[in-house]
């Protein structure tokens, strides 16, 4: 039996697709994250073959392992309802009496909605503009660049917060994307 352990990001959340997103540090057993070690803002495009990437360390991040072990469960509980569904199927399967549809398709569609919660999951992971902004200056990302993904998904109210914060941006985090940090 082969067992495969190590290390390896989970919890990709607070995504501003393009530029970059926060994502955890677990420590695995055969790809399931258990141990979460340390949440990083990696900057997108940078990641490599061998787990590397270019980022900024943030310590631990709540909404990246939390969102790692939904994820977890709502995979996990699909496929053991999955699993459930088939082997009563068949064993329902015989001369006698016939299977019972009722418990079988029931498994099934809690099955089907755990895999869709699954997949649902990842459409709640985008940053607001606001914390764009905040991850954004962490890597020395132009508040100009931030603004331009947002510009035209936001209300007047946003807006304004946004115009806000642009003009009163220190100079100084243009600089800071020099001095990040490669893991």
């Amino acid at each position: 039996m082969i067992i495969l352990h190590g290390t390896r990001l989970y919890g990709k959340v607070d995504q501003v697709p393009g530029l970059f997103y926060v994502a955890t540090h677990f420590f695995y057993l055969q790809f399931i994250p258990l141990i979460p070690l340390t949440s990083y803002l990696v900057l997108a495009g940078t990641e490599n073959d061998d787990g590397g990437f270019s980022g900024r360390k943030l310590g631990w991040h709540g909404k990246s392992i939390l969102f790692t072990y939904i994820r977890l469960g709502l995979f996990l509980g699909g496929c053991i309802l999955a699993g459930i569904a088939l082997f009563s199927l068949a064993e329902e399967i015989n001369p006698r009496r016939g299977p019972d549809w009722s418990t079988i398709s029931g498994l099934a569609v809690s099955s089907i909605a755990l895999f869709l919660l699954f997949w649902g999951s990842y459409r709640f992971t985008h940053a607001s503009p606001t914390r764009a902004l905040q991850l954004a200056a962490e890597v020395g990302i132009p508040p100009e660049t931030v603004a331009k993904y947002y510009a035209h998904k936001l209300n007047p109210e946003d807006l304004e917060k946004l115009s806000e914060i642009l003009e009163n941006s220190p100079e100084s985090m243009r600089d800071e994307r020099s001095r990040m940090e490669s893991v």
